[in-house]
């Protein structure tokens, strides 16, 4: 079925709203997840968005979450590596599916409909609070219900949908400058979002006045800032040697260009606000517009992230993925995003993409960029790594408990390449003597199909 999922954890939950995900299940299998609600940064840019797809993608065929959680929590694996840059987007959009996944297990165990599918804040509550009691009677939530139906609710329907929220409407606030996290629940569905108030007299806002672009020409142009606006667009009009940032005549600070979002980025953070409780927004953002610049590429380089890196003999070359960074003549930086949009403009690889891999390319295979610049061919390279995929996955399984051999445990070569080298076995009987049995009660030896021992190590996971 589909069972919709609210991240437990988002870097914005508590200004913008929590991801959300769809995820459908088929014979226990995740067979897709599609992002329903994005809360995070670089909606046009679209880095993150490309991450998260990528991380997406990768939960087909899975029943659950956990190897891609840990490839995440110990920072390593072909997976970390792709959404590198955009760990905290993909660690919530894991947390969504996982909440989606045990919404499925609670309907499994107690067969209660869930009548919600997910909810978000038409009005939140107001974000800061100068009484005395916790005031949440502006609030007004969007439920989205099961069948498409979409209803919006004040606090005093919550009780007719099974909405509690945590505190309470009325409750005593905290001292002042502290931060109450209110808690929007609803049980039978899992459901929890969230927003933060400020118990304060009054929040104040320093807002900038202007960001200056320097050109290496020796040019300038001044970018007027409001108070309804974080990120700015400018046609491109000649490489770019600073941007700074000012309240009225004084300098506040140097921006720094972000080559995975291509932007150039003012961290408000780190700039002090004399007499104010905060700047308008943590981040000023300017995006330079080079769709008009035709003039050729002086220079680029691969940005290979998310590329698959391991492959088997018999797999195809998958370079959908690779991003192009590039500097026009004209001085301007140039994204190409994509093996399509790379193609189109001019450049070409060795091998190409969609090659299958043989058993020569076992290995550390090198992968070429081309591109002719100025009548010169220019080169760029990256590797991926080739294996013999039976030489490196288990076909059986020895217990150990010291010396005394417990069981062998024969794996389908098959099924482990399915489940991507994650596969669960169950049922494998042991002596009841071991019923309590610790990490360090076992030993494993796994041996490939030709009989060669190969690393392994055994843990526990409950």
């Amino acid at each position: 079925g589909e069972w919709y999922g609210t991240a437990t954890w988002s870097r914005y939950k508590l200004q913008r709203g929590s991801n959300i995900v769809k995820v459908t299940i088929k014979d226990g299998k995740i067979e897709k997840v599609d992002s329903v609600v994005y809360t995070d940064d670089d909606k046009i840019a679209g880095s993150y968005e490309r991450k998260r797809d990528y991380l997406l993608e990768k939960f087909k065929g899975l029943e659950n979450v956990e190897g891609i959680k840990k490839q995440l929590s110990e920072r390593k694996g072909e997976i970390f590596d792709a959404v590198s840059g955009a760990t905290e987007t993909a660690q919530g959009h894991v947390s969504a599916v996982e909440n989606a996944l045990e919404r499925s297990k609670k309907f499994k165990k107690d067969q209660k409909v869930q009548k919600i599918d997910y909810i978000e804040f038409k009005t939140r509550p107001d974000s800061v609070a100068t009484g005395q009691s916790l005031d949440l009677s502006k609030t007004v939530l969007k439920l989205h219900l099961k069948g498409g139906e979409v209803k919006e609710i004040t606090p005093a329907e919550f009780a007719e949908y099974g909405i509690v929220t945590d505190p309470l409407h009325g409750s005593a606030l905290p001292s002042l400058l502290e931060f109450v996290h209110v808690h929007f629940k609803n049980a039978d569905s899992l459901i929890d979002i969230q927003s933060e108030i400020q118990v304060r007299k009054k929040l104040g806002k320093k807002y900038p006045d202007k960001i200056k672009i320097s050109y290496e020409s020796g040019e300038t142009k001044d970018i007027t800032l409001t108070k309804d606006e974080y990120r700015y667009t400018v046609e491109a009009k000649g490489k770019i040697k600073e941007m700074t940032i000012y309240s009225g005549e004084e300098e506040l600070g140097k921006a720094k260009y972000d080559r995975d979002l291509s932007q150039w980025r003012f961290n408000m953070k780190e700039i002090a606000h004399p007499g104010y409780d905060a700047w308008g927004y943590d981040v000023y953002a300017v995006i330079v517009d080079v769709s008009k610049d035709t003039s050729e590429i002086a220079s680029f380089a691969l940005e290979t992230k998310l590329i698959k890196k391991n492959y088997y003999v018999g797999d195809s070359l998958e370079i959908g993925g690779l991003e192009i960074n590039a500097v026009t003549q004209n001085g301007n930086n140039k994204a190409f995003v994509g093996w399509e949009a790379c193609k189109t403009g001019g450049f070409t690889s060795d091998p190409d993409n969609g090659y299958v891999f043989t058993s020569a390319d076992i290995g550390e295979k090198t992968i070429t960029i081309r591109k002719s610049i100025g009548g010169q061919t220019v080169e760029k390279t990256f590797t991926v790594n080739v294996s013999d995929p039976k030489k490196q996955a288990p076909a059986k399984i020895e217990l150990y408990a010291g010396e005394k051999k417990l069981t062998t445990v024969n794996v389908d070569f098959n099924k482990f390449r399915e489940a991507q080298g994650y596969l669960k076995i169950f049922n494998v009987e042991i002596p009841k003597e071991y019923e309590k049995w610790t990490k360090d009660t076992f030993t494993v030896k796994a041996y490939n199909e030709d009989g060669v021992l190969l690393e392994s190590k055994v843990g526990k996971k409950y």
